[in-house]
């Protein structure tokens, strides 16, 4: 009917704006043929269910990672997911930019954990504070209580992730979980050089 052809193209209209507003604009045009095709399809195939695991994605530098991630964000927002992304390191930027004001730092966690899918690009860019690091653990662990699924993409693996941890137990502690409730995707260059989530 013309109404449903109406809604539809309202929806349409409504899930591009989106993908505008949180993909950075040199994501956009990405040829998926380009990006690593095991990783891809994989990546691809993650689906926003109820008790999704999240996905862990590690790798070097301008291996697909952030592409990847944008190609199924598209088709998310097209689904109706509410997604909140973070790009190139911006997730440790704002969170110590919010974590100075307790008002603002329990707003912005507010949000930060009710989304659908939370999106965290770049983690570990920087070392983190003690008070960084206690945040990130928190979020990434009441998210995993609620099963809302993370979707992360870091160049370190644990091992290499040590020295941006104060506490071991903490470090210790944080990926403990995501070998539990994430889907760990390696973006490697070969079989030879592979390095797990274990390091």
């Amino acid at each position: 009917s013309e109404d449903k052809e109406i809604e539809e193209a309202v929806k349409f209209e409504t899930a591009t704006d989106t993908i505008r507003k949180i993909i950075p604009p040199l994501y956009l045009s990405t040829d998926p043929e380009r990006l690593p095709y095991k990783e891809r399809q994989t990546v691809l195939a993650w689906q926003a269910k109820k008790r999704a695991k999240g996905l862990w994605m590690v790798g070097d530098t301008r291996r697909g990672k952030t592409r990847c991630v944008c190609l199924l964000l598209e088709r998310l927002i097209k689904e109706g997911v509410k997604v909140r992304a973070f790009f190139h390191g911006s997730f440790g930027v704002e969170l110590i930019e919010v974590i100075r004001s307790e008002k603002s730092f329990r707003e912005w966690r507010h949000g930060v954990t009710r989304a659908d899918v939370l999106v965290i690009d770049d983690l570990f860019a920087d070392k983190m504070t003690e008070r960084v690091e206690a945040a990130v653990f928190e979020i990434i662990d009441e998210r995993i209580s609620f099963y809302r699924p993370t979707i992360v993409t870091t160049q370190l693996t644990a091992k290499a992730a040590e020295n941006r941890f104060h506490s071991d137990q903490r470090h210790a502690a944080f990926f403990a979980r995501i070998k539990e409730f994430f889907e760990i995707i390696r973006f490697e260059r070969d079989e030879q050089t592979a390095l797990g989530v274990g390091g």
